[in-house]
């Protein structure tokens, strides 16, 4: 029997309400040749049980197989699990409250092979759940062929592509030594930029083909106060990956100031926004912590230009307490949990 052409991984958390809708998406794509990967994550919901029946039910092409974490892990551990059994030559990764359109797999997988790519990316639709607004987001634009050394360091500083908007080319990943850190938050941004940084070939496919549904209950909207420091050990993983497979040199500029955007910088508003009563002296902390790292970080050309950053490391650095009342203002105008 040939490997199939795609495998789709779907980790499954609390999400009854939805899978079935997920799952149906998988089996409605225009491509036969996949392989759906789906890994109980240990909730507690019905969404297996109401899964392996609807699974149970399929007389279709498609080949499903389930996977069971021995304990709830988080969904970077639990699509780790199920890498290692994946045969695809691609590997999509979907959120079990997601759902795909139609032609993703066909469509990519064309790309991927038109120009024999490491990753492929498409566009998002986003969507809040109940309420029924939605809108497009651009994913990745490095055009088709090769992933061009600017390009990165330009999706590195300025670009912020969801990670399932893409599909990978499994051996690539195996080869590289990509997995997610096993952490719970910000997996995939460490996931989606160890790949930019070895992907030699990239395709682009310009339609939102993936559906990105907001619910407030999902595991990524949950407040946790301690949040914050599952999204520092995730871009700390990233700073490891590229020094220890000899990226970081080359890219050292746009990674350090990556870290000091979504690591630090957002980690502190993640804080915040997760903790009822924050605390300056942990804003403090996390600033003395964040020096130690990068004590030159003033001298990075992107930091320079960004005044709002600037602004911010400013007050934390001369009065913590201004710059948590500063973040907390960021954070109820935007007006969700980070």
């Amino acid at each position: 029997m040939n490997s199939p052409k795609v495998s789709v991984i779907i980790p499954v958390y609390n999400a009854s309400p939805y899978i079935v809708a997920c799952i149906d998406s998988v089996i409605f794509q225009t491509m036969d040749d996949i392989e759906v990967l789906i890994v109980d994550d240990k909730g507690n919901d019905d969404a297996m049980s109401k899964s392996a029946r609807y699974v149970g039910d399929y007389r279709g092409s498609k080949l499903f197989r389930f996977l069971e974490m021995p304990s709830n892990g988080g969904p970077g551990k639990a699509r780790n699990l199920a890498l290692e059994t994946a045969q695809g030559e691609y590997v999509a990764f979907l959120d079990s409250d997601d759902i795909l359109e139609a032609g993703f797999c066909e469509l990519m997988y064309s790309a991927a092979r038109r120009q024999k790519a490491d990753i492929v990316g498409c566009d998002l639709m986003r969507e809040t759940v109940g309420v029924g607004e939605s809108k497009t987001e651009k994913g990745l634009r490095a055009g088709n062929g090769e992933f061009a050394v600017s390009r990165k360091k330009r999706y590195l500083v300025r670009e912020n592509a969801d990670f399932h908007t893409f599909i990978y080319n499994r051996q690539f990943l195996l080869e590289n030594e990509i997995k997610f850190p096993e952490t719970r938050s910000a997996e995939d941004k460490c996931f989606l930029a160890c790949s930019v940084l070895q992907a030699r070939r990239v395709a682009t496919v310009k339609r939102p083909l993936y559906h990105y549904r907001v619910r407030r209950t999902s595991s990524s909207q949950e407040k946790d106060a301690l949040r914050f420091r599952h999204r520092t050990a995730s871009f700390d993983a990233l700073m490891d990956y590229a020094k220890s497979h000899s990226l970081h040199e080359d890219f050292s500029q746009e990674l350090d100031y990556l870290y000091l955007k979504e690591a630090f910088l957002v980690s502190c508003r993640t804080y915040v926004a997760n903790t009822d009563e924050y605390q300056s002296y942990v804003l403090e902390e996390m600033f003395l912590n964040f020096r130690s790292k990068f004590p030159e970080y003033r001298q990075n050309r992107y930091y320079r230009r960004d005044l709002r950053s600037r602004f911010t490391l400013f007050l934390l650095r001369t009065s913590p307490k201004a710059g948590a009342r500063y973040i907390r203002n960021k954070v109820q105008k935007i007006g969700n949990r980070v």
